[in-house]
């Protein structure tokens, strides 16, 4: 009976394993068939265990980066505490390193023309969760300038799952998709990658006492410059760590439109977890500035 038993469970795991393959190969052609529209028809694939990467980058780089994404998935989601059954298939990961080929791609899945700014698109909800991401890839890129947009983009997918957002439900900003897979990212690699990102974080957000910083909470989403990002990491590691963290989850869903909030802002999700953002701002800066 328990041989006969055993046997039926390592049948069923097969079964499933063989159904998890037929998704992933449909997944892959989809997407290969609007890169085909797009006018890309060499595509470097490189899949692992819950991602699959099809890039127009060598082989070598699409498996670097895929490894690298890889280690960021798994990271994410312990720290996100999701299901594992995240939806059918594996999250497909495109990477393509030239501008016109990334809005090309964009505007044949969403129909529409992309901002020239654009460098990611992010939809999980549906049969086909995908990701894409332009990266500036020259013969002397380093693997961390390529590793690291996309293990960010990938963390940040994840984020929209856990949320409940996307494209067509309401879209989380920017800032918050971008900080929180920054942090899941140098968090993942630690060493000397994470030290660096609370050095210069605490650098750019406190300043020092002879010259305080200037920057404020609210410059997220009113100030874009090139410390948003890094700056952005810091508020969610506080939302996460610092603060009472499973609030971070009800904040970031608080972007998705519902019966009481239909049009949601950054006001409206801090609001909706009881965050008033004067105290909230002191306690991130007092926060930070004692970190090491």
């Amino acid at each position: 009976m328990k041989r006969s038993l055993a046997l039926m469970f390592a049948l069923g795991l097969a079964l499933s394993a063989v159904a998890q393959d037929d998704k992933t190969a449909g997944q892959k052609s989809a997407v290969t068939a609007n890169l085909t529209k797009t006018g890309i028809k060499k595509i470097a694939t490189a899949d692992t265990k819950n991602i699959q990467v099809l890039s127009t980058l060598s082989e070598a780089r699409a498996k670097t980066i895929a490894e690298a994404a890889q280690k960021t998935f798994a990271f994410t989601h312990k720290a996100l505490k999701l299901d594992d059954n995240l939806w059918p298939g594996k999250l497909t990961v495109v990477v393509l390193g030239d501008t016109r080929e990334f809005s090309g791609y964009v505007r044949v899945v969403t129909q529409s023309r992309p901002d020239p700014k654009d460098w990611f698109t992010i939809n999980v909800r549906g049969d086909v969760p995908t990701a894409a991401v332009f990266v500036e890839a020259g013969e002397k890129s380093k693997d961390a300038e390529l590793t690291g947009p996309v293990s960010t983009i990938v963390a940040a997918a994840l984020l929209n799952k856990k949320a409940g957002t996307s494209p067509t439900t309401g879209s989380l900003p920017e800032w918050v998709q971008l900080g929180f897979g920054k942090l899941m990212h140098v968090k993942t690699v630690g060493g000397a990658a994470l030290a660096d990102y609370r050095t210069k974080s605490k650098a750019v957000v406190v300043g020092t006492k002879s010259k305080p910083s200037p920057v404020r909470l609210a410059s997220l989403w009113t100030d874009k410059n090139k410390d948003t990002d890094l700056v952005a990491a810091s508020v969610v590691e506080y939302m996460m760590y610092g603060i009472e963290g499973d609030k971070f989850f009800a904040f970031a869903a608080g972007f998705k439109p519902n019966e009481m909030v239909a049009e949601p802002s950054v006001d409206s999700a801090f609001a909706g977890v009881e965050w008033k953002m004067a105290e909230f701002e002191f306690g991130w800066k007092n926060w930070l500035s004692k970190q090491k």
